[in-house]
């Protein structure tokens, strides 16, 4: 639910609006550490933390915009993710996953309207949240950059992972052996990323990273 915060001076009346987020995760440390870190980078926004989605489904209806689901490898929730997608039909639902087995991911983006992993997902929250509350202007280069920013926060996880890799100077080898994956894959996902991005050139690449960053 989006909240209007009026502050009354003698002269002006100041509008804020608040967007509340849904967090549901086990771990209360996990949640609260990535909490303050958005709360104190965006003030527009609040977490309410859930530690299930059962106790999130039983809560008093509240309008939700966006609801986080911190996943872990053994999770059931497939089930419950359908529900609360029907009950919140409008809300952006983002799943964020932990732990480098990246087989488990196959069929769960399915689930989500986003799913972050690992390293990327304090990057990709700072992204999602900066677009969405980002104003609207007649700059074509600022029209660019939202419109590169929207087809980052989509990439697949493996692909997300590569890029961000890229973004540290790795070659393809080295990108392979941290990604356990073959130099010709990884290789492939480059020339994804490229013609995703719709670049020539590996340095292209970064310099998009550069301005998706900015």
């Amino acid at each position: 639910m989006v909240f209007s915060a009026l502050q009354v001076s003698q002269k002006f009346i100041f509008v804020v609006s608040i967007m509340l987020v849904a967090f549901i995760s086990e771990c209360r440390v996990f949640s609260g550490i990535l909490s303050k870190a958005m709360e104190t980078k965006f003030e527009v926004i609040r977490f309410e933390h859930f530690t299930s989605p059962d106790d999130f489904l039983s809560n008093p209806m509240v309008e939700f915009p966006v609801i986080i689901f911190k996943l872990t490898d053994q999770e059931k929730f497939d089930s419950r993710v359908t529900h609360i997608k029907q009950r919140f039909p409008a809300a952006d639902v983002i799943g964020l996953m932990l732990g480098k087995n990246y087989k488990t991911l196959k069929g769960r983006e399915k689930s989500f309207d986003y799913l972050f992993t690992d390293s990327e997902i304090e990057e990709k929250l700072n992204v999602y949240i900066s677009q969405r509350f980002s104003k609207q202007v007649s700059f074509s280069d600022n029209f660019k950059i939202e419109h590169l920013k929207r087809k980052y926060i989509h990439l697949h996880p493996l692909k997300s992972r590569c890029f961000s890799l890229i973004l540290q100077g790795k070659t393809a080898a080295e990108i392979a052996l941290e990604m356990n994956k073959s130099t010709r894959t990884i290789e492939k996902y480059i020339i994804y990323l490229r013609q995703y991005f719709s670049v020539d050139k590996k340095k292209d690449l970064i310099e998009i990273g550069r301005q998706i960053q900015t």
